[in-house]
């Protein structure tokens, strides 16, 4: 599998890492690409009530998360917690936006953390994607 296409939709103001997004995108496609279905990514920052909503939609959990993850290929990721959680662990929020987007990746190939095997696994690939501990690594892993 080649390059990814990735689209981003910013519903909220906000900076982000285009061309990170994009290489890790291209990265994670090389490496597990063939759980892959969608041939395309859209990646959608947005706010808080509208990942709540989605989020008690689709999940039946009715409050805000970081990222939600579409099997379509699409990665919802609520920027003012992202920018919230950057600040809790230490990071800038573009390496905490790559983190989400990575997570949320990583589960529409079909990785999972439930599990204690499925959380190493996906632990491990998100540490060979991204250099450092991804999401899985914390505590609400």
């Amino acid at each position: 599998m080649g390059l990814m296409r990735l689209e981003i939709h910013k519903l909220v103001q906000c900076r982000l890492p285009r061309s990170r997004l994009q290489s890790l995108a291209n990265l994670t496609v090389r490496k597990f690409g063939r759980r892959l279905r969608a041939r395309e990514l859209s990646l959608v920052l947005t706010g808080t009530s509208a990942v709540q909503r989605l989020n008690r939609i689709y999940r039946n959990k009715n409050l805000p998360t970081d990222v939600l993850s579409f099997d379509y290929g699409e990665i919802v990721i609520c920027y003012p917690l992202a920018k919230k959680q950057a600040r809790e662990h230490g990071v800038s929020a573009a390496d905490e936006i790559s983190l989400l987007f990575v997570h949320g990746l990583l589960h529409i190939m079909g990785f999972d953390h439930h599990r204690p095997r499925e959380r190493q696994r996906m632990r491990l690939a998100e540490k060979k994607l991204l250099g450092y501990s991804g999401l899985v690594g914390r505590n609400s892993g």
